[in-house]
């Protein structure tokens, strides 16, 4: 689905990896490792077509990224943001339905109880913790059909059930055939869910 070849990649005039080779498969779950600043999120901007400033290629189904519109990128990717901000007191319910009018209520209570949000859709989304506006941000990016789901640090405010449920959740889009890649802080060996593992450690 997803191929990187000698993948050079610059934020600030600084290029945080240079010649990185990775393949991202349908039916699978990928892990991005490393510390803070070795280019983790800034990778998973650049497959979702928000960054541009790289050498080498990615593409997807065989085309190179730079090749697809901004439709086409939008289409095959849905992504939630680390530390999404609002600022309006919107309702949850209100905020979950933004973009998507072709949903129905009921298939944004499906996906709000899974996150444990069903009791939290008639409240300011300026009201939530840290980890509650997280689980917001991952329920619109469940919201939209597409073939490619980023997540970048999903358990960021996550207590150890909500952490559980995001992996079933997870693991629920590999089984329907979605490509599925996460950047984490999480130790490796606590990784034996996913399929691929890629440390950008230097």
């Amino acid at each position: 689905m997803i191929k990187i070849q000698d993948l050079t990649l610059w934020r600030n005039e600084r290029a945080l990896f240079s010649k990185l080779n990775a393949t991202f498969a349908t039916s699978t779950i990928s892990a991005i490792v490393g510390p803070n600043g070795c280019g983790k999120s800034s990778l998973l901007l650049t497959i979702a077509g928000d960054l541009k400033t790289y050498s080498g290629t990615i593409s997807i189904n065989g085309r190179d990224l730079l090749e697809l519109s901004d439709r086409e990128q939008a289409e095959l990717r849905s992504m939630a943001l680390q530390e999404r901000t609002f600022w309006a007191p919107m309702k949850v319910s209100e905020v979950l339905a933004l973009g998507f009018a072709n949903k129905s209520r009921s298939e944004i209570e499906k996906v709000a109880e899974q996150l444990g949000l069903i009791e939290l859709l008639d409240i300011p989304v300026t009201n939530l913790s840290v980890g509650q506006i997280q689980r917001v941000e991952i329920a619109r990016t469940l919201l939209q059909d597409a073939q490619i789901y980023l997540f970048d640090e999903p358990f960021s405010g996550q207590d150890l059930s909500s952490k559980a449920i995001l992996i079933e959740i997870f693991k629920q889009l590999r089984a329907s055939g979605k490509v599925v890649i996460l950047v984490l802080h999480s130790e490796v060996e606590k990784l034996t869910w996913c399929d691929q593992i890629l440390d950008l450690t230097s």
